[in-house]
């Protein structure tokens, strides 16, 4: 049986320095990830986290490449959940390919999930989605979607 991945492609009306700038920047994941600000150097090595508004820490891990701007591969923990965080950490990558002008092809690959350890990749499905297209929105239109999930 395959391990399981959740893989997503989306295509994006912006520059690849500007959907790097969104993927990394606090002030932009804020506003499209439920609220986290991303905080990290952003150097391989080097550990990142979510932080919400209430102090809390949803998801940190460490950075495992960083190719500004059309790579970001980093370990997943979800350590905001009782039920996730006994799992071991998983792997997000995300891929930008530059394509027509001002045109953008993300591709985000979760994978890496250790065997057995389904709660992370369950959670994690829902919420691939919803972050994504609100990162998309947020990018051709100024504003984030009106509600989340």
């Amino acid at each position: 049986m395959p391990a399981p991945t959740h893989v997503y492609e989306v295509y994006i009306r912006c520059t690849p320095e500007r959907l790097w700038q969104a993927i990394t920047s606090p002030d932009y994941t804020r506003r499209y990830f439920f609220g986290g600000q991303y905080e990290s150097t952003w150097q391989p090595g080097m550990p990142y986290r979510t932080l919400l508004d209430d102090g809390s820490t949803p998801f940190d891990g460490t950075i495992l490449e960083a190719r500004p701007p059309t790579r970001l591969v980093y370990t997943f923990h979800y350590v905001g959940d009782p039920e996730t965080r006994l799992e071991q950490p998983s792997r997000v990558t995300w891929e930008i390919t530059p394509m027509a002008a001002e045109m953008c092809k993300l591709s985000v690959v979760h994978d890496g999930f250790a065997e057995g350890e389904l709660v992370t990749f369950r959670k994690v499905g829902g919420g691939w989605p919803f972050i994504l297209s609100n990162l998309k929105t947020l990018l051709e239109t100024g504003q984030p979607l009106p509600a989340s999930v």
